[in-house]
């Protein structure tokens, strides 16, 4: 049904398992995140998590970093 109807306009889908972290680039970023760069501890706000967070990217290399948490 759907997928002759994608097929005829050049689509071809996947079907991915629910957790494929080799198939899921970000999977990488957000385990040296958590594992290596920001140990597990608690922060007093969200503007402290976010700054972490940036700081964190920063050491990976990230080229740009754009936040949408809006003013924290």
């Amino acid at each position: 049904m759907g997928g002759q109807r994608t097929q005829s306009k050049g689509l071809n889908l996947y079907h991915l398992p629910a957790y494929c972290p080799h198939l899921n680039l970000v999977e990488g970023v957000w385990r040296r995140l958590k594992g290596f760069l920001m140990p597990r501890r608690f922060y007093d706000s969200v503007a402290q998590l976010k700054e972490a967070v940036l700081h964190a990217l920063r050491l990976l290399g990230a080229v740009e970093i754009h936040s949408q948490l809006g003013d924290t």
